[in-house]
């Protein structure tokens, strides 16, 4: 599907990517969102995915020289933001997305894709690529 690339960003796998990626998304969805072309509920649900796929990133990339993360953002011509986290790492083998019991700390960030993103998926590219969509839906 064509798209219009908004961001593509290497970060490393490090912790200080999860802000770093966060913020430049903000900045790229801002005017957007100044301009009436995206809600703030698709900006801050956007943002809070992309921050939920690089922490799973950083937490499972291969670490080393040259090891990165990428972010990729773009507006499909189905009018959706189409973002992409790409890690070096080994990636999940689940079938499934569930809400982990409350007393675990972690394992929520694909089930709130799942519940969030209009539709998300996730492939083997070498290593792992994980992606959702969202619906452009003007501010009112």
């Amino acid at each position: 599907m064509p798209q219009r690339p908004l961001l593509s960003l290497a970060l490393p796998p490090a912790p200080a990517s999860v802000v770093t990626a966060r913020r430049r998304l903000e900045e790229v969805l801002d005017p957007l969102l100044a301009d009436g072309l995206v809600s703030a509920a698709t900006r801050d649900t956007a943002v809070l995915l992309v921050s939920e796929l690089v922490t799973n990133a950083v937490r499972h990339a291969r670490t080393g020289a040259g090891a990165r993360v990428e972010l990729q953002v773009a507006l499909t011509n189905a009018h959706r933001l189409h973002v992409s986290v790409h890690d070096e790492g080994q990636g999940f083998t689940a079938t499934r997305v569930a809400m982990p019991p409350p007393e675990q700390i972690g394992g929520r960030g694909l089930a709130l894709v799942d519940a969030m993103a209009e539709d998300w998926g996730a492939e083997r590219v070498g290593s792992m690529r994980v992606w959702f969509e969202l619906p452009l839906e003007p501010a009112s």
